[in-house]
């Protein structure tokens, strides 16, 4: 009798080792749990971003709009505002539309930042105006600006808005190179092309056009980190960059720069 019941304790205590998991299958399943956890956050805050960019634009009337947007400086000169009949160095860059805002307001100070504005369409002008007094106008409408406010939406300043807005192709090719600088916001050369930022060098880099040309002190910064509100911070912060990337050429034979990784020099 003792040695059948010790077999029968054996036997047990061998099936409920058997069944028990082992620490390593628990750690596997924790690990697969939080990962889709994960994804599905991802996908979610994905879902939040688009239905809030779908939103970005209000039409209220046929002429009165509500926008969201980046404040851009536009690259609009003379030869425009003889056709336009205005002038302004300010470009509201939706996910979908672009708009030259009119004001005598100082709005410098909204530059680079997500903002909401309210205004109405100027006469004559509509939403997919491609030609004004026979003039092109770059795919952007004309607002005269009623209402200008900051907003704080993570969606307006993150790689999918910017991806819409910036049409560089994105692809390291040219010359590797190292620059050293800080960071500021740039006039576009043209209302569709979306050089919005350029470093400004420590030291001059010799021109590629030859002798007699200039030498370059700033040149278009094309950051690929799409982290605008970090971007932000370092022009506001005037902070000095080691910046690693490929000069490229660029609108009107100019050179562009393709920054594919940074490095803070002097931050606080």
């Amino acid at each position: 009798m003792n040695k059948a019941l010790i077999l029968l304790c054996t036997f047990l205590m061998i099936a409920l080792s058997c069944n028990k998991p082992k620490n390593k299958n628990v750690n596997q399943v924790e690990s697969i749990s939080n990962e889709t956890e994960a994804k599905s956050l991802k996908t979610e805050d994905k879902k939040k971003c688009s239905e809030q960019l779908a939103d970005d634009f209000m039409l209220e009337t046929k002429q009165k709009i509500k926008a969201k947007g980046i404040l851009r400086y536009s690259g609009l000169g003379e030869y425009e505002k003889k056709y336009y009949g205005f002038h302004t160095k300010y470009l509201l860059q939706s996910l979908k539309y672009k708009f030259y805002l009119i004001t005598e307001k100082d709005i410098e100070k909204f530059v680079g930042q997500c903002i909401e504005i309210e205004g109405e369409l100027r006469e004559g002008w509509k939403l997919d105006t491609k030609e004004f007094n026979g003039q092109y106008t770059f795919e952007a409408s004309a607002v005269d600006l009623n209402a200008i406010k900051s907003v704080k939406n993570t969606c307006c300043l993150n790689t999918i808005t910017l991806k819409k807005e910036n049409p560089i192709e994105d692809k390291p090719f040219g010359e590797f190179t190292i620059l050293n600088g800080t960071i500021a916001y740039n006039t576009r050369p043209a209302p569709d092309i979306a050089y919005d930022y350029k470093i400004i060098l420590e030291e001059p880099i010799p021109n590629p056009h030859g002798e007699g040309a200039p030498t370059i002190e700033a040149i278009p910064f094309i950051p690929q980190n799409k982290n605008l509100r970090r971007i932000n911070q370092l022009i506001k912060n005037k902070t000095k960059v080691k910046a690693k990337g490929y000069k490229q050429g660029g609108f009107a034979e100019s050179i562009i720069f393709l920054c594919t990784k940074y490095e803070v020099l002097n931050e606080d």
